[in-house]
């Protein structure tokens, strides 16, 4: 089929160089089996099959393409990183190395097959794949490197498919499943590229003129560097299961919060999937994940519509105001926490709280006291104590007393308090350990409820079992447990991962309108050595070192982004009682408060060089 001038416009697509054999930084390597996995930017995911391929490619929230076969042989290992995935392909004329590469920030997925180095010219390849799976009334045409399909010419939206060097032969027809079937037969002895990309045509050549430098964006995927800060709040343990494994849950987070915000303006967050993904982004101080998370997710139906993995409701309207306030907290912008209290006027407010029992207050209180110190120096005073009053209120309704029946089972006792009031602001309770039937979600809020309540240890295995279980678990090689229908999968486990990390490990409090962070690390014993990079408080990023020397404990902190310097309040629990104390190896006198299992020491330190705190404690 030739191609219609009307429909192909644009210039060629730019000849793409060669992605390269360079081994990824941050990658996961192993013999191929029948597990899944994820390749993602911010703007296009592909899921495939270790060792069929890819089996769907979504951009922008829509599914573009699928299917995609080739002739090449099956595959033997494979090498998968956050935007990245290489399959060895073992055939009729021997090995080819097959590299999908979702580009970081646009929408556009390459694959590139390649003799090895050394290895005598490819033999030619033959392709399949379906533009727009599914769809009823796409046009097609295809002809010179390009095969393009348009479902809806109205919406103006097209996918296209461009092959370099330019094809042998192309074939078109209607898929039996919907969409348009796709062919390809490409004498490439050096090697083979495949572009697929969607939207408008000048999104479309816009997404091709980084075609050339597909080297460069497989390095940045493998990496996951993301601008200068490296997007969001990363570790050194010395276990490099836990570092690639905090790296790649901050990676999927932001691009599943980026794609899950293109779907649609009008986007109403108040699933749980949401509410775990984005308090994960506030966690993380991840700009361009926090700035995903927020898309006008509070609406004005008062029905409450979304629980919480421990069965607490929690209002939508509160569940928006937590994550806004949170938001405004770590970041310093206003907008996400002006927009949640515009919505919640006193009358609504009032309301909800006749409405509410105990548990479902809980959310409440603890979303209008951080909008209350979000909105500082944002809004008139009296909103501010209009906000805390309310928070301070009595529920309005109680839950009935069930009266004990003779011969009935003692039921066992519960935790105390909310389970977002101990996970968020520190409440006293039992933790809630997972039964042996628990899914990814409630195993990763264990664990992190295990962390706020103090159990450090054991909060720390949990913490860590479900970051491997993430990374490399037997069914899902670097996908956690996802959005609900989703294709590609997002990632609350992840977001809940994270914010154990930043919250429980190293109890950070950041309040962007005073400038002030509090950071109470709460460590496991066996550490010797922790490092955090990329705690943020407004514009000011730092990074915190933990050594441990005998029975002194080093704790340093200094600054590596921003403009005025942030107060840090440090409060360490370290094991044992403390017998002396130094700020910037000079001996102090500091405030010390009994801890579970040992003692919690307080000092202020205005951040504006490295700062250093030395702390001898004895056993018993």
């Amino acid at each position: 089929m030739r191609a219609d001038p009307g429909l192909l416009t644009g210039e060629p697509p730019p000849v793409p160089g060669p992605i390269g054999d360079t081994q990824p930084d941050l990658a996961r390597a192993g013999a191929a089996g029948s597990r899944r996995f994820l390749v993602e930017g911010s703007r296009v995911a592909a899921v495939g099959d270790e060792r069929r391929g890819i089996v769907s490619v979504v951009i922008d929230g829509a599914q573009a393409a699928g299917n995609l076969t080739t002739d090449a042989g099956s595959a033997a290992n494979v090498v998968i990183a956050p935007g990245l995935v290489r399959r060895e392909l073992v055939g009729r004329a021997g090995t080819v190395i097959e590299t999908t590469l979702a580009l970081p920030a646009l929408p556009l997925l390459a694959v590139q097959w390649r003799p090895p180095a050394g290895a005598p010219p490819m033999d030619p390849i033959r392709l399949a794949l379906t533009l727009l799976p599914g769809a009823r009334a796409a046009r097609y045409r295809v002809g010179g490197p390009w095969a393009a399909a348009v479902e809806d010419a109205g919406a103006g939206r097209v996918v296209r498919a461009a092959v370099h060097p330019e094809p042998e032969e192309w074939t078109a027809m209607p898929a039996r499943e919907g969409g348009v079937a796709v062919q390809a037969t490409v004498a490439a002895s050096e090697g083979l590229t495949l572009l697929i990309a969607a939207g408008d045509d000048e999104t479309i050549a816009a997404a091709l003129r980084a075609a050339p430098h597909l080297g460069a964006h497989a390095i940045r995927a493998a990496r996951d560097d993301v601008g200068d800060f490296g997007g969001g709040l990363r570790v050194a343990t010395a276990v490099g299961d836990i570092d690639d494994a905090v790296t790649w849950s901050s990676a999927r987070l932001r691009g599943a919060l980026q794609r899950r915000a293109r779907r649609t303006p009008a986007f109403r967050g108040t699933g749980s999937d949401w509410f775990w993904s984005a308090l994960g982004a506030a966690a993380t101080g991840d700009p361009d994940a926090c700035a995903a998370a927020w898309t006008r997710p509070i609406g004005p139906d008062p029905v409450v519509d979304l629980e919480h993995a421990r069965g607490e409701p929690i209002h939508p309207g509160a569940a928006g105001a937590l994550v806004a306030a949170r938001l405004t907290l770590v970041t310093g912008d206003p907008a996400p926490a002006l927009e949640a209290a515009s919505l919640l006027g006193p009358d609504r407010l009032e309301r909800v709280r006749r409405a509410s029992d105990g548990p479902a207050w809980a959310a409440w209180r603890l979303a209008l006291r951080a909008l209350a110190d979000a909105l500082r120096d944002a809004v008139p005073v009296p909103r501010i104590h209009e906000l805390r009053e309310i928070a301070s209120a009595p529920p309005g309704r109680t839950r009935a007393v069930r009266l004990p029946m003779i011969g009935a089972a003692e039921a066992p006792p519960g935790p105390g308090g909310s389970l977002l009031e101990r996970l968020l602001a520190g409440a006293e309770g039992l933790p809630v350990r997972p039964s042996t039937t628990s899914g990814p979600l409630e195993r990763a809020l264990a664990a992190w409820d295990l962390l706020a309540t103090d159990h450090v240890d054991e909060g720390w295995q949990a913490w860590r079992s479900e970051l491997s279980a993430g990374l490399d678990g037997p069914d899902r090689r670097g996908v956690w447990d996802t959005f609900p229908g989703d294709d590609p999968p997002g990632a609350p486990v992840a977001g809940v991962l994270l914010s154990a990390l930043a919250s429980g490990l190293l109890g950070a409090t950041p309040d962007a309108p005073s400038a002030r962070l509090v950071l109470a690390p709460r460590l496991p014993a066996h550490l010797r050595t922790f490092r955090a990079d990329g705690i943020r408080v407004g514009d000011v990023r730092l990074s915190m070192d933990f050594e441990r020397e005998g029975r002194t404990r080093r704790f340093r902190l200094e600054p590596t982004a921003g403009r005025a310097p942030a107060l840090i309040v440090l409060e360490p629990t370290v094991p044992g009682v403390v017998r002396a104390a130094r700020v910037d190896g000079r001996n102090a006198d500091l405030e010390v408060a009994p801890a579970r299992g040992g003692a919690k020491v307080r000092v202020q330190l205005p951040l504006d060089g490295p700062r250093a705190l030395e702390i001898d404690a004895s056993e018993g």
